[in-house]
């Protein structure tokens, strides 16, 4: 599996959603459309360092997003997704490892100031 999920440590309002889970993941309550949305302040080293949603610990097609760095910077970065999702599917946002498989993952060296996972029911089946 892939890197460490981001680590949130403030609860937001959880209206359609389980709450935040001991493993940093979102539980969703009701099937249907939902758009899932990433923002997050990062400062990072020299470094390129890849994310992306997960659903049950499988990647999301098309939600991986990147940040590469050749100096010490602060940021935002961020990502939306709009898909459909079941009762009690787990989302979670990772780092990626894009090393080959012969290579130790290491977990980039970005510090995640604030992070806010924002997951909105769009459409309810």
């Amino acid at each position: 599996m892939d890197g460490d999920p981001v680590n949130f440590t403030i609860a937001g309002p959880l209206r359609h959603l389980g709450g935040i889970l001991a493993d940093n993941s979102l539980k969703i309550k009701k099937s249907g459309v939902y758009e899932i949305n990433f923002l997050a302040d990062v400062m990072e080293n020299p470094v390129i360092a890849n994310f992306a949603f997960f659903r049950n610990n499988t990647m999301i097609d098309l939600s991986r997003f990147s940040l590469m760095a050749t100096d010490t910077i602060q940021t935002t970065i961020g990502k939306t997704v709009h898909l459909e999702l079941e009762s009690d599917d787990e989302i979670t946002v990772r780092t990626l490892d894009l090393t080959s498989p012969n290579v130790e993952y290491v977990t980039p060296a970005v510090q995640i100031l604030n992070a806010a996972l924002t997951v909105k029911l769009l459409d309810q089946r």
